[in-house]
């Protein structure tokens, strides 16, 4: 059995961090991986959407490559490649093999793009290099379309060809029928790679079941550092390597690896943690895709039950097809119950009459300038509400309280410590709200946008209803790369990707810039937000 690994940390590992792993880092890994005997590395993508950057492992044209990797030894007997999204990279942005570190290319297509795969392919032969078919998701393909795939497959002779899980459903049995649909199949000189995701916890016993097979033909098993990957995050090398160094006389060398874990895999790890959650074991379930969950999950709004009840809603021709703008729209309306709510606005326009309002939203920053917050209460003697949470600091006349995970732990509202507890009309059914101001829901969110329901700009609508003065913002901090800064305390910490971050942030700047149209308000703690609404946002 002649198997290989082939490490992707570098390129699927690049969902968790948006690839920006940093010069050294990359330079690092790829020696540390060369010195550990890993057959082939893969280096990143080419996606010519993305700018040149020494810091990233998305590389817009291979000339990129040269300075990005380290010098390569000659005595490496392995290969690294770079893989394409169909339609990322045009094929002029490729340089001839013979011109660029790299040898090999992985193109990745979808199951309607394999005519328009077979042409890029072709040219991508041209060029010199030794190509790689990534068909995503094969768990949408029928017995009949994998047998399409591999008839295409056996006219282009690619070097290798995969089983990809891209959702992560696959169990045993799954493996091993598609295996034997290929190897049944397929060019005996073409190898057969499987690629999975551990939404299941099984991309290890699912690699063991080729393994029992016995296969003939060459195999190539991918895996990254520590299972690096989106969600649920990949096989990891270091066990992968173990197993094939106890079982079948490789010779990996596992502690370079463990450097890498060490050295560059934690660090972002800590910050950026991925791995099995029952979110994604939930996605996993519903056969729908990873991203979905991901969505739900970033949210931090609603528990495992109501994206349960959110998933199984995806019709099915769209459960592995990621549709942003759907699962916007399940998740607003799962949460929409819409009540009259007159009287509640009318008695809290009465409650409120004009004075200064003060909004202490959960940012750490009502923490590091407490005095001035205090000062500030104690000179304007606004009427203060605080948002999800009261902290402990600060007396408040009032708490708005809008997400379900925040307030599963409220008994009753009568336990909470401020004069006012207002509701957002989505909890009705998670309590008894006797004493309570309940508020609709659907008219505080804003629809098609990625921070529709963020309590921070729902308060601000809610004031917009009510006769007010001035209004002033205290923990409007934004979201930081660090999740320890995002906070006030540590109960509320959420680890999320840099690139939801970053739209986190535009989304609600862009809102509070059309708030402040209605309504005046000024921060008086730092704010993220207050660059970017002075920027043209669009």
């Amino acid at each position: 059995m002649n198997v290989k690994i082939l490490d992707c940390t570098l390129r699927d590992g690049g969902y968790i961090n948006n690839w920006d792993f940093g010069a050294v880092c990359i330079r690092e890994v790829v020696s540390k991986l060369i010195a550990a005997n890993i057959d082939i590395i893969e280096v990143g993508f080419l996606d010519s959407t993305y700018p040149v950057s020494a810091n990233s492992t998305q590389f817009p044209h291979t000339d990129c490559l040269s300075n990005a990797l380290p010098p390569i030894p000659a005595t490496f007997s392995g290969s690294l490649v770079a893989m394409v999204m169909l339609g990322k990279c045009p094929i002029e942005n490729i340089a001839p093999a013979s011109e660029v570190p790299i040898d090999s290319i992985r193109v990745c297509f979808r199951k309607q793009q394999l005519e328009e795969a077979v042409a890029y392919s072709k040219s991508i032969v041209e060029k010199g290099y030794k190509l790689y078919w990534q068909p995503a998701s094969i768990t949408d393909y029928s017995d009949a379309d994998v047998l399409r795939l591999i008839e295409a497959a056996n006219k282009v002779k690619p070097y290798a060809i995969y089983i990809v899980d891209t959702y992560g459903l696959m169990i045993k049995s799954d493996v091993i029928r598609y295996y034997s649909l290929f190897n049944s199949n397929l060019d005996e000189h073409i190898a057969l790679g499987f690629h999975s995701h551990n939404n299941l916890q099984l991309s290890f016993s699912n690699a063991l079941a080729l393994f029992d097979m016995n296969p003939s033909r060459d195999m190539i098993i991918d895996s990254s550092v520590f299972g690096m990957g989106r969600g649920a995050g990949n096989l990891c090398t270091e066990l992968l390597t173990r197993y094939l160094n106890t079982n079948f006389g490789h010779t990996y060398n596992i502690l370079s690896i463990l450097e890498i874990v060490d050295e560059y895999i934690n660090p972002i790890f800590k910050r950026l943690p991925w791995g099995y959650s029952v979110a994604y074991y939930v996605a996993a379930i519903n056969n729908c895709h990873p991203n979905y969950a991901s969505f739900l999950v970033d949210k931090q709004s609603v528990g495992v039950k109501t994206i349960n009840s959110i998933l199984a809603q995806i019709p099915d021709e769209y459960k592995r097809n990621y549709n942003k703008e759907l699962i916007e729209r399940l998740y607003v309306e799962n949460l929409q119950t819409d009540i009259d709510d007159t009287n509640a606005i009318a008695t809290l326009s009465h409650i409120v009459n004009n004075q200064k309002v003060l909004v202490i939203a959960p940012g750490r920053t009502i923490t590091t300038h407490q005095n001035e917050i205090k000062r500030f209460i104690e000179q304007e003697k606004p009427w203060v509400i605080a948002i999800n949470r009261i902290p402990e600091q600060y007396n408040v006349d009032a708490v708005f309280i809008s997400n379900l995970k925040r307030f599963a732990d409220i008994e009753h509202v009568s336990t909470l410590p401020a004069k006012h507890v207002i509701l957002t009309s989505n909890l009705i059914a998670q309590t008894n709200t006797e004493g309570a101001f309940v508020v609709n829901y659907s008219e505080l969110v804003y629809r098609n946008t990625e921070e529709a329901d963020n309590a921070g700009v729902m308060v601000l609508r809610l004031l917009q209803k009510l006769t007010m003065g001035e209004v002033y913002l205290v923990g409007y901090d934004g979201f930081h790369t660090n999740p320890y800064e995002n906070y006030h305390t540590d109960k509320m910490r959420i680890n999320m990707p840099v690139e939801i971050i970053a739209e986190k942030n535009r989304s609600i700047a862009e809102q509070l810039q059309v708030i402040r149209k209605h309504l005046h308000f000024s921060f008086l703690t730092p704010s993220l937000y207050t660059s970017l609404m002075s920027e043209d946002l669009g």
